[in-house]
C-alpha cells in the first residue's frame, strides 16, 4: 500500500521542516502552496518534487484547496497533515501497520484516526495540543 502525505501551506518556514521530518517514510509528499512569500518553498523542495507553488489561486476555501492537492496524490491512502503539526514518534510505522490491518475494499474503513501534535506560537505563550482525529483517508473504496 502506497501512502501519500498531502499538505496545503502558506508562509510556513518556521514549522514546515519539523513537520516534514516527522512524516519521512511516506511514499509521496504533495505540497500545495497558496502564496508563500518566505522560505517555505526552499524547505518543501528538500523533501519532495511534488511542490506546487503557483498552481492554485487561494479563495478562502480550505476544503477546496485540500481536495485540489489530494487529486495530485497517487497513493492508496492519503495522510492529511498541516505544516504546524507533527506525527508522534514512529508515526509512519504505526500508520503502515494500521493500513495493513485494513482491507482496502472494506466500506467500514474509509478513514483512520491519527494522533498529531499541533504547536501554536503566540507572542508570549506556546500552545501544544495533541489530538487524534481522522487524518488518513482511503483514495477509493469499492462497495
Amino acid at each position: 500500500m502506497m501512502i501519500s502525505a498531502c499538505m496545503i501551506v502558506k508562509n510556513e518556514q518556521d514549522c514546515l521542516d519539523k513537520c516534514l521530518r516527522s512524516i519521512q517514510g511516506v511514499d509521496e509528499i504533495v505540497i500545495l502552496d497558496t502564496g508563500s512569500k518566505d522560505k517555505t518553498g526552499d524547505i518543501a523542495r528538500r523533501y519532495t518534487d511534488k511542490y506546487y507553488p503557483d498552481e492554485y489561486v487561494w479563495n478562502d476555501n480550505f476544503a477546496e484547496a485540500r481536495n485540489y492537492a489530494a487529486k495530485k496524490c497517487t497513493g492508496d491512502w492519503i495522510l492529511i497533515i498541516d505544516a504546524d503539526e507533527t506525527l508522534e514518534e514512529e508515526g509512519i510505522e504505526k500508520i503502515r501497520k494500521a493500513v495493513k490491518q485494513t482491507k482496502k475494499n472494506s466500506i467500514q474503513f474509509k478513514t483512520i484516526a491519527i494522533r498529531v501534535t499541533k504547536v501554536q506560537e503566540h507572542r508570549f505563550i506556546t500552545i501544544i495540543t495533541k489530538v487524534q482525529e481522522p487524518r488518513l483517508i482511503i483514495t477509493e473504496v469499492t462497495p
